[in-house]
């Protein structure tokens, strides 16, 4: 899989999770169910760790690139499939105002949301 594809998948995952609580618990109870809903398909051999953000916590790449941000998680997606430990970041979903966010202001904030464990390559 290619990191634009990852990244891609990555992204429709985390708007699934924000959007669809029967797929939040999915994800919680099923991450590999879950990531191959949305093409990311993990080996048997490898496990799948999911990282669950909270609103209001530190995003260690505020003010980089979003793309800088997905790169993080696409490195860390290859990593673990090296490892065979998988860790997938979830940041809490966006607050929004009273109106209601399109699918690629949701993307927006997705791409620039991506936290990074102290652990990372």
């Amino acid at each position: 899989m290619s990191t634009h594809d990852f990244r891609d998948q990555y992204l429709q995952f985390l708007i699934k999770d924000w959007t669809d609580d029967t797929f939040s618990r999915q994800i919680d109870a099923d991450p590999k169910s879950a990531l191959a809903e949305v093409g990311v398909h993990i080996p048997d051999n490898v496990s799948v760790q999911i990282v669950r953000h909270v609103a209001g916590e530190v995003n260690p790449y505020e003010g980089d690139s979003n793309e800088a941000a997905l790169d993080v998680q696409a490195a860390l997606f290859a990593q673990g499939l090296q490892t065979g430990k998988v860790q997938i970041h979830l940041p809490a979903a966006p607050a929004a105002d009273s109106e209601e966010l399109s699918e690629a202001d949701l993307t927006e904030v997705a791409a620039g949301e991506v936290p990074c464990c102290c652990c990372c390559c």
